[in-house]
């Protein structure tokens, strides 16, 4: 029991440093915590975007300076992926693509194949 206790406080203390050890958990906890590093960088880098809960395990990013929805992204907590609207405006098209480097590099980093 003591053994168990101190992997999952070891765990708890690498989400709380964002340094994750990927050996000691699953799937399942290492694409929540790509989801949140993912949520942190959005709200920290695009303060006109809010992050609402999507249909189908998505994330909409949602745009507040724009009335209609042709320049939000969506986030797929799954493939951890951005895409937007053909038709989206060029600035929509460039945060999409800064947000997929963003992920690709926290796959690489915390994923394992």
């Amino acid at each position: 029991v003591e053994v168990w206790l101190t992997s999952q406080l070891n765990v708890c203390l690498h989400y709380k440093l964002n340094k994750l050890n990927t050996a000691d958990i699953n799937k399942t906890q290492t694409r929540k915590h790509i989801t949140k590093l993912f949520c942190e960088f959005i709200n920290a880098n695009y303060l006109h975007y809010v992050i609402d809960e999507g249909e189908g395990g998505r994330l909409d990013i949602v745009n507040t300076k724009c009335k209609h929805s042709n320049n939000n992204i969506e986030y797929s907590r799954l493939h951890h992926e951005c895409v937007c609207l053909n038709w989206s405006s060029s600035e929509t098209n460039q945060h999409t693509d800064e947000m997929n480097a963003y992920l690709k590099k926290l796959k690489h980093e915390y994923e394992t194949t």
